[in-house]
Protein backbone atom coordinates (compact mmCIF):
# COMPACT_ATOMS: atom_id res chain seq x y z
CA UNK A 1 0.00 0.00 0.00
CA UNK A 2 1.29 3.33 -1.34
CA UNK A 3 0.84 6.16 1.92
CA UNK A 4 0.46 9.55 0.56
CA UNK A 5 2.34 11.88 2.45
CA UNK A 6 0.76 15.71 2.17
CA UNK A 7 2.87 18.98 3.88
CA UNK A 8 0.37 21.64 5.52
CA UNK A 9 1.54 25.18 3.80
CA UNK A 10 -0.18 26.93 6.40
CA UNK A 11 1.85 25.20 9.65
CA UNK A 12 4.28 22.91 8.30
CA UNK A 13 3.03 19.47 9.78
CA UNK A 14 3.60 16.32 7.46
CA UNK A 15 0.09 14.79 6.96
CA UNK A 16 -0.98 11.71 5.56
CA UNK A 17 -3.29 11.44 2.53
CA UNK A 18 -6.38 13.70 4.42
CA UNK A 19 -8.64 16.41 3.70
CA UNK A 20 -7.61 18.43 6.65
CA UNK A 21 -4.52 19.24 8.69
CA UNK A 22 -4.22 17.01 11.50
CA UNK A 23 -2.77 19.47 13.62
CA UNK A 24 -4.42 23.29 12.22
CA UNK A 25 -7.51 21.87 10.63
CA UNK A 26 -6.07 23.49 7.21
CA UNK A 27 -8.13 22.28 3.94
CA UNK A 28 -5.23 19.98 2.04
CA UNK A 29 -7.65 18.75 -0.64
CA UNK A 30 -6.70 21.41 -3.23
CA UNK A 31 -2.58 20.86 -1.99
CA UNK A 32 -3.57 17.12 -2.85
CA UNK A 33 -5.10 17.79 -6.24
CA UNK A 34 -1.62 20.33 -7.13
CA UNK A 35 0.31 17.75 -5.77
CA UNK A 36 -1.38 15.25 -8.01
CA UNK A 37 -1.56 17.76 -11.29
CA UNK A 38 2.40 18.53 -10.70
CA UNK A 39 3.48 15.46 -10.44
CA UNK A 40 1.33 14.47 -14.11
CA UNK A 41 2.55 17.63 -15.77
CA UNK A 42 6.14 16.45 -14.44
CA UNK A 43 5.11 12.90 -16.37
CA UNK A 44 3.86 14.99 -19.60
CA UNK A 45 7.43 16.83 -19.71
CA UNK A 46 9.39 13.72 -19.27
CA UNK A 47 7.22 11.91 -21.86
CA UNK A 48 7.95 14.89 -24.36
CA UNK A 49 11.73 14.97 -23.82
CA UNK A 50 11.60 11.30 -24.69
CA UNK A 51 9.66 11.66 -27.24
CA UNK A 52 6.10 10.94 -26.25
CA UNK A 53 3.38 13.18 -27.14
CA UNK A 54 2.25 15.94 -24.20
CA UNK A 55 -0.63 14.22 -22.20
CA UNK A 56 -4.05 15.68 -22.70
CA UNK A 57 -5.72 17.84 -19.48
CA UNK A 58 -9.12 16.55 -18.80
CA UNK A 59 -9.93 20.07 -16.09
CA UNK A 60 -8.44 22.86 -16.10
CA UNK A 61 -7.41 23.11 -12.48
CA UNK A 62 -8.74 27.09 -12.25
CA UNK A 63 -11.67 27.64 -14.30
CA UNK A 64 -12.75 23.72 -13.98
CA UNK A 65 -13.34 23.76 -17.75
CA UNK A 66 -13.75 20.09 -19.47
CA UNK A 67 -11.10 19.49 -21.82
CA UNK A 68 -9.50 22.97 -22.05
CA UNK A 69 -6.43 21.70 -24.38
CA UNK A 70 -3.25 20.43 -23.94
CA UNK A 71 -1.26 24.02 -23.38
CA UNK A 72 -3.54 26.57 -22.69
CA UNK A 73 -7.35 26.96 -21.04
CA UNK A 74 -9.67 28.60 -23.80
CA UNK A 75 -11.95 30.14 -20.87
CA UNK A 76 -9.47 31.55 -18.55
CA UNK A 77 -6.36 31.66 -20.37
CA UNK A 78 -3.97 30.12 -17.72
CA UNK A 79 -0.93 28.60 -19.42
CA UNK A 80 -1.09 24.87 -17.70
CA UNK A 81 2.86 24.69 -17.63
CA UNK A 82 3.52 28.13 -15.88
CA UNK A 83 -0.08 27.48 -13.74
CA UNK A 84 1.94 23.89 -12.41
CA UNK A 85 5.61 25.71 -11.93
CA UNK A 86 4.04 28.25 -9.88
CA UNK A 87 1.80 26.05 -7.96
CA UNK A 88 5.09 23.82 -7.65
CA UNK A 89 7.03 26.59 -6.05
CA UNK A 90 4.84 27.26 -4.19
CA UNK A 91 4.59 23.75 -2.83
CA UNK A 92 8.39 23.97 -2.18
CA UNK A 93 8.37 27.17 -0.62
CA UNK A 94 5.56 25.84 2.11
CA UNK A 95 7.80 22.67 2.93
CA UNK A 96 10.38 25.13 3.13
CA UNK A 97 8.37 27.44 5.76
CA UNK A 98 7.46 24.08 7.21
CA UNK A 99 10.72 22.90 7.84
CA UNK A 100 11.88 26.21 9.35
CA UNK A 101 9.19 25.93 11.70
CA UNK A 102 9.91 22.38 12.40
CA UNK A 103 13.54 22.95 13.47
CA UNK A 104 12.26 26.39 15.54
CA UNK A 105 9.85 23.91 17.13
CA UNK A 106 12.88 21.69 17.50
CA UNK A 107 15.34 24.61 18.68
CA UNK A 108 12.72 25.67 20.97
CA UNK A 109 12.20 21.82 22.40
CA UNK A 110 15.92 22.02 22.97
CA UNK A 111 15.86 25.28 25.27
CA UNK A 112 12.90 24.03 26.91
CA UNK A 113 15.28 21.21 28.31
CA UNK A 114 18.17 23.41 29.05
CA UNK A 115 15.55 25.11 31.22
CA UNK A 116 14.31 22.24 33.06
CA UNK A 117 18.00 20.80 33.42
CA UNK A 118 19.11 23.73 34.74
CA UNK A 119 16.06 23.97 37.31
CA UNK A 120 16.11 20.24 37.83
CA UNK A 121 20.08 21.17 38.74
CA UNK A 122 19.41 24.13 41.14
CA UNK A 123 16.56 21.58 42.76
CA UNK A 124 19.41 19.34 43.52
CA UNK A 125 21.19 21.89 44.62
CA UNK A 126 18.36 23.13 47.19
CA UNK A 127 17.83 19.25 48.29
CA UNK A 128 21.90 19.13 49.01
CA UNK A 129 21.91 22.45 51.07
CA UNK A 130 19.19 20.58 52.88
CA UNK A 131 20.99 18.10 53.67
CA UNK A 132 23.94 19.23 54.69
CA UNK A 133 21.74 21.50 57.30
CA UNK A 134 20.20 18.80 58.47
CA UNK A 135 23.26 17.07 59.39
CA UNK A 136 24.61 20.26 60.79
CA UNK A 137 21.13 20.57 62.77
CA UNK A 138 22.38 16.35 63.96
CA UNK A 139 26.23 17.20 65.12
CA UNK A 140 24.41 20.29 67.10
CA UNK A 141 21.81 18.09 68.74
CA UNK A 142 24.75 15.39 69.05
CA UNK A 143 27.13 18.38 70.98
CA UNK A 144 23.88 19.06 73.35
CA UNK A 145 23.28 15.58 74.32
CA UNK A 146 26.72 15.01 75.14
CA UNK A 147 26.56 18.21 77.48
CA UNK A 148 23.61 17.34 79.12
CA UNK A 149 25.01 13.88 79.99
CA UNK A 150 27.72 15.81 81.29
CA UNK A 151 26.10 17.94 83.91
CA UNK A 152 24.12 14.50 84.48
CA UNK A 153 27.17 13.26 85.80
CA UNK A 154 28.89 16.10 87.29
CA UNK A 155 25.29 16.61 89.41
CA UNK A 156 25.48 12.72 90.19
CA UNK A 157 29.02 13.66 91.44
CA UNK A 158 27.76 16.50 93.79
CA UNK A 159 25.03 13.96 94.63
CA UNK A 160 27.88 11.71 96.07
CA UNK A 161 30.01 14.25 97.94
CA UNK A 162 26.76 15.68 99.28
CA UNK A 163 25.96 12.20 100.64
CA UNK A 164 29.65 11.60 101.89
CA UNK A 165 29.48 14.74 103.88
CA UNK A 166 25.93 13.69 105.55
CA UNK A 167 27.46 10.64 106.34
CA UNK A 168 30.51 12.11 107.64
CA UNK A 169 27.86 14.99 109.60
CA UNK A 170 26.06 11.79 111.22
CA UNK A 171 28.99 10.12 112.61
CA UNK A 172 30.52 13.43 114.21
CA UNK A 173 27.35 14.12 115.46
CA UNK A 174 27.26 10.55 116.73
CA UNK A 175 30.34 10.92 118.03
CA UNK A 176 29.61 14.33 119.66
CA UNK A 177 26.73 12.98 121.15
CA UNK A 178 28.57 10.42 122.41
CA UNK A 179 31.36 12.56 123.67
CA UNK A 180 28.54 14.50 125.16
CA UNK A 181 26.83 11.83 126.95
CA UNK A 182 29.89 10.25 128.47
CA UNK A 183 31.24 13.65 129.94
CA UNK A 184 27.04 14.20 130.87
CA UNK A 185 27.02 10.69 132.92
CA UNK A 186 30.31 12.41 134.60
CA UNK A 187 29.39 14.96 135.33
CA UNK A 188 26.13 12.97 136.54
CA UNK A 189 28.25 11.00 138.66
CA UNK A 190 30.31 14.24 140.59
CA UNK A 191 26.99 14.89 141.03
CA UNK A 192 25.97 12.07 142.74
CA UNK A 193 29.07 12.13 144.84
CA UNK A 194 28.27 15.20 145.98
CA UNK A 195 25.00 14.67 146.99
CA UNK A 196 26.44 11.56 148.56
CA UNK A 197 28.84 13.90 150.64
CA UNK A 198 26.15 16.11 151.50
CA UNK A 199 23.86 13.12 152.85
CA UNK A 200 26.74 12.01 154.78
CA UNK A 201 26.83 15.41 156.46
CA UNK A 202 23.40 15.71 156.97
CA UNK A 203 23.67 12.42 158.42
CA UNK A 204 26.40 14.09 160.74
CA UNK A 205 24.16 16.78 161.55
CA UNK A 206 20.93 14.34 161.92
CA UNK A 207 23.18 12.22 164.47
CA UNK A 208 23.76 16.41 166.34
CA UNK A 209 20.08 16.55 165.91
CA UNK A 210 19.56 13.36 167.74
CA UNK A 211 22.14 14.27 170.30
CA UNK A 212 20.04 17.49 170.89
CA UNK A 213 16.62 15.50 170.82
CA UNK A 214 17.87 13.42 173.59
CA UNK A 215 18.69 16.09 175.42
CA UNK A 216 15.55 17.68 174.58
CA UNK A 217 13.18 14.79 175.20
CA UNK A 218 9.90 16.84 174.66
CA UNK A 219 11.09 18.05 171.61
CA UNK A 220 11.70 14.43 170.05
CA UNK A 221 8.87 14.81 167.79
CA UNK A 222 9.58 17.72 166.47
CA UNK A 223 13.08 16.86 165.38
CA UNK A 224 11.50 13.39 163.91
CA UNK A 225 8.89 15.78 162.05
CA UNK A 226 12.65 17.41 160.62
CA UNK A 227 14.37 14.25 160.16
CA UNK A 228 11.52 13.53 157.92
CA UNK A 229 11.13 16.22 156.21
CA UNK A 230 15.14 15.87 155.67
CA UNK A 231 14.35 12.45 153.87
CA UNK A 232 11.54 13.85 151.75
CA UNK A 233 13.98 16.94 150.51
CA UNK A 234 16.58 13.90 149.57
CA UNK A 235 13.75 11.95 147.88
CA UNK A 236 12.62 15.71 146.10
CA UNK A 237 16.35 17.16 146.14
CA UNK A 238 15.11 20.90 145.61
CA UNK A 239 11.19 21.05 145.57
CA UNK A 240 10.91 20.63 149.39
CA UNK A 241 14.32 22.40 150.54
CA UNK A 242 12.16 25.83 151.30
CA UNK A 243 9.81 24.38 153.77
CA UNK A 244 13.06 22.22 155.17
CA UNK A 245 14.44 25.69 156.00
CA UNK A 246 11.17 26.75 157.59
CA UNK A 247 10.96 23.96 159.60
CA UNK A 248 14.84 24.49 160.85
CA UNK A 249 14.03 27.83 161.39
CA UNK A 250 10.44 26.41 163.82
CA UNK A 251 13.18 23.76 165.33
CA UNK A 252 16.17 26.46 165.83
CA UNK A 253 13.54 28.90 167.45
CA UNK A 254 12.19 26.23 169.84
CA UNK A 255 15.47 25.20 170.90
CA UNK A 256 17.62 28.50 171.30
CA UNK A 257 20.34 26.78 173.79
CA UNK A 258 21.68 24.67 170.87
CA UNK A 259 21.51 28.06 168.72
CA UNK A 260 25.45 27.91 167.68
CA UNK A 261 25.57 24.32 166.84
CA UNK A 262 22.51 24.29 164.78
CA UNK A 263 23.62 27.65 163.25
CA UNK A 264 27.02 26.69 162.41
CA UNK A 265 25.47 23.12 160.84
CA UNK A 266 22.74 25.07 158.61
CA UNK A 267 25.37 27.33 157.76
CA UNK A 268 27.72 24.71 156.20
CA UNK A 269 24.55 23.20 154.88
CA UNK A 270 23.13 26.60 153.31
CA UNK A 271 26.78 26.92 151.51
CA UNK A 272 26.49 23.38 150.68
CA UNK A 273 23.46 23.41 148.96
CA UNK A 274 24.33 27.10 147.59
CA UNK A 275 27.45 25.51 145.96
CA UNK A 276 25.41 22.47 144.65
CA UNK A 277 22.82 24.98 143.21
CA UNK A 278 25.84 26.59 141.47
CA UNK A 279 26.51 23.68 140.16
CA UNK A 280 23.93 22.28 139.58
CA UNK A 281 22.64 25.55 137.38
CA UNK A 282 26.31 25.47 135.72
CA UNK A 283 25.39 21.85 134.82
CA UNK A 284 21.86 22.85 133.56
CA UNK A 285 23.16 25.58 131.43
CA UNK A 286 25.86 23.53 130.06
CA UNK A 287 22.90 20.93 129.36
CA UNK A 288 20.96 23.86 127.56
CA UNK A 289 24.39 24.85 125.45
CA UNK A 290 24.23 21.06 124.64
CA UNK A 291 21.06 20.59 123.40
CA UNK A 292 21.57 24.13 121.91
CA UNK A 293 24.17 22.70 119.84
CA UNK A 294 22.64 19.31 119.30
CA UNK A 295 19.37 21.00 118.10
CA UNK A 296 22.22 23.45 115.97
CA UNK A 297 23.35 20.46 114.48
CA UNK A 298 19.75 18.48 113.85
CA UNK A 299 19.00 21.82 112.20
CA UNK A 300 22.22 21.58 110.26
CA UNK A 301 21.61 17.76 109.40
CA UNK A 302 17.89 18.82 108.30
CA UNK A 303 18.64 21.52 106.00
CA UNK A 304 21.59 19.32 104.30
CA UNK A 305 18.54 16.81 104.07
CA UNK A 306 16.65 19.50 102.36
CA UNK A 307 19.09 20.09 100.08
CA UNK A 308 19.60 16.77 99.29
CA UNK A 309 16.00 16.24 98.89
CA UNK A 310 16.14 19.27 96.89
CA UNK A 311 19.03 17.64 94.65
CA UNK A 312 17.15 14.61 94.60
CA UNK A 313 13.97 16.35 92.74
CA UNK A 314 16.53 18.51 90.60
CA UNK A 315 17.95 15.28 88.83
CA UNK A 316 14.48 13.54 88.78
CA UNK A 317 13.40 16.46 87.06
CA UNK A 318 16.41 16.45 84.77
CA UNK A 319 15.73 13.00 84.20
CA UNK A 320 12.50 13.35 83.42
CA UNK A 321 13.47 16.13 81.41
CA UNK A 322 16.39 14.37 79.90
CA UNK A 323 14.48 11.25 79.12
CA UNK A 324 11.84 13.39 77.50
CA UNK A 325 14.37 15.22 75.01
CA UNK A 326 15.84 12.07 74.17
CA UNK A 327 12.33 10.67 72.98
CA UNK A 328 11.95 13.97 71.74
CA UNK A 329 15.26 13.32 69.73
CA UNK A 330 14.32 10.01 68.93
CA UNK A 331 11.26 11.37 67.03
CA UNK A 332 12.73 14.03 65.37
CA UNK A 333 15.87 11.82 64.49
CA UNK A 334 12.90 9.40 62.73
CA UNK A 335 11.36 12.54 61.34
CA UNK A 336 14.98 13.43 59.89
CA UNK A 337 15.47 10.09 58.68
CA UNK A 338 12.21 10.12 56.87
CA UNK A 339 12.34 13.63 55.58
CA UNK A 340 16.17 12.05 54.61
CA UNK A 341 14.81 9.32 52.57
CA UNK A 342 12.16 11.02 50.88
CA UNK A 343 14.97 14.34 49.56
CA UNK A 344 16.85 11.32 48.84
CA UNK A 345 13.84 9.85 46.80
CA UNK A 346 13.33 13.14 45.42
CA UNK A 347 16.95 13.57 44.46
CA UNK A 348 17.05 10.01 42.27
CA UNK A 349 13.67 10.86 41.01
CA UNK A 350 15.06 14.54 40.00
CA UNK A 351 18.59 12.45 38.21
CA UNK A 352 15.92 10.10 36.92
CA UNK A 353 14.01 12.45 35.29
CA UNK A 354 17.42 14.65 34.07
CA UNK A 355 18.78 11.71 32.89
CA UNK A 356 19.09 11.33 28.84
CA UNK A 357 16.84 9.17 27.31
CA UNK A 358 17.30 7.63 23.77
CA UNK A 359 15.41 9.00 21.00
CA UNK A 360 12.34 7.59 19.81
CA UNK A 361 14.27 6.92 16.44
CA UNK A 362 16.98 4.93 18.60
CA UNK A 363 13.99 3.05 20.34
CA UNK A 364 12.48 2.00 17.29
CA UNK A 365 16.12 1.43 15.06
CA UNK A 366 16.74 -2.03 17.03
CA UNK A 367 13.13 -3.55 16.38
CA UNK A 368 14.09 -3.34 12.40
CA UNK A 369 13.56 -7.48 11.42
CA UNK A 370 11.53 -7.76 13.80
CA UNK A 371 7.91 -8.44 14.44
CA UNK A 372 5.95 -6.11 16.80
CA UNK A 373 2.14 -4.73 17.49
CA UNK A 374 0.89 -1.59 15.98
CA UNK A 375 -2.49 -0.34 15.05
CA UNK A 376 -1.86 0.71 11.12
CA UNK A 377 -5.09 0.59 9.81
CA UNK A 378 -8.03 0.91 12.76
CA UNK A 379 -7.20 3.50 16.10
CA UNK A 380 -8.36 0.68 18.06
CA UNK A 381 -7.10 -3.12 16.61
CA UNK A 382 -3.43 -3.58 17.21
CA UNK A 383 -2.27 -5.88 14.42
CA UNK A 384 1.26 -7.72 14.13
CA UNK A 385 3.83 -5.68 11.75
CA UNK A 386 7.18 -6.46 10.79
CA UNK A 387 9.50 -3.40 11.47
CA UNK A 388 11.61 -3.02 7.85
CA UNK A 389 12.94 0.36 7.79
CA UNK A 390 13.51 3.36 10.20
CA UNK A 391 14.87 6.40 8.54
CA UNK A 392 15.40 10.25 9.79
CA UNK A 393 11.50 11.16 9.71
CA UNK A 394 9.48 8.00 8.96
CA UNK A 395 9.58 4.19 9.32
CA UNK A 396 8.31 1.49 7.17
CA UNK A 397 6.40 -1.86 8.10
CA UNK A 398 4.83 -4.96 6.36
CA UNK A 399 1.85 -6.48 7.70
CA UNK A 400 1.81 -9.75 6.19
CA UNK A 401 -2.23 -10.32 6.52
CA UNK A 402 -2.70 -7.87 4.37
CA UNK A 403 0.47 -8.02 2.34
CA UNK A 404 0.76 -4.41 2.71
CA UNK A 405 3.80 -2.07 3.21
CA UNK A 406 2.82 1.34 5.66
CA UNK A 407 4.69 4.37 5.74
CA UNK A 408 4.38 6.65 8.84
CA UNK A 409 6.29 9.63 9.79
CA UNK A 410 7.75 9.50 13.19
CA UNK A 411 5.87 12.49 14.79
CA UNK A 412 2.39 10.32 14.88
CA UNK A 413 3.69 7.82 17.44
CA UNK A 414 1.62 8.67 20.40
CA UNK A 415 3.16 6.14 22.66
CA UNK A 416 5.63 2.67 22.32
CA UNK A 417 5.27 0.68 24.73
CA UNK A 418 8.21 -2.12 25.78
CA UNK A 419 8.27 -5.40 27.54
CA UNK A 420 8.90 -8.85 25.87
CA UNK A 421 5.50 -11.07 26.59
CA UNK A 422 3.31 -8.13 28.01
CA UNK A 423 1.21 -7.57 25.11
CA UNK A 424 -1.84 -8.69 23.18
CA UNK A 425 -4.26 -7.01 21.45
CA UNK A 426 -7.09 -5.17 23.00
CA UNK A 427 -9.93 -7.24 21.01
CA UNK A 428 -8.35 -10.72 22.12
CA UNK A 429 -8.14 -12.25 25.73
CA UNK A 430 -5.97 -15.09 24.88
CA UNK A 431 -4.32 -13.87 21.66
CA UNK A 432 -0.35 -13.14 20.86
CA UNK A 433 1.62 -11.29 22.72
CA UNK A 434 4.59 -8.72 21.26
CA UNK A 435 7.55 -7.54 22.46
CA UNK A 436 6.87 -4.16 21.71
CA UNK A 437 3.42 -2.22 20.96
CA UNK A 438 3.72 0.81 18.91
CA UNK A 439 0.41 3.26 18.70
CA UNK A 440 -0.06 5.83 15.89
CA UNK A 441 -2.17 8.61 16.23
CA UNK A 442 -4.73 8.49 13.27
CA UNK A 443 -6.82 11.58 12.35
CA UNK A 444 -10.59 11.66 12.24
CA UNK A 445 -12.77 11.57 9.28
Amino acid sequence: MDVKIVTCPQCGHVNPATEKCVRCGTDLTSVSQNLVSTTRLQTSTLDSEEGVGPTQISRCPKCGMEDPGEEKCPRCGIIFAKYFEIQAREMREAQERAEAARRQKLERDRQEAILKVREAQARLDEVSGLVQEQEKALAEQEALKEAMEKEIADLRALKEKEARELEELKASREREEQKALQENGRKIQEVREQLKGLEERLQEAQKTLQEVEAKRADEQEALETIRKSREEDERLQAMKRDELEAEHRGILERIREDQEKLENTRARLEEEEALWSKKQEEWKKKEEEALRSIEAQERQLDEALEKVKEQEERLAALKASIEEAEQAEAARKAREEEKRKRLFADREEILRAIEPRPSLKEQLKKYEGRTMGINAADPETVEEVLMLQVGEDHFIVWNAREKLAYNFPVENIQTLIEGPGEHQPEDSESGPTYEAVLKIFHARR
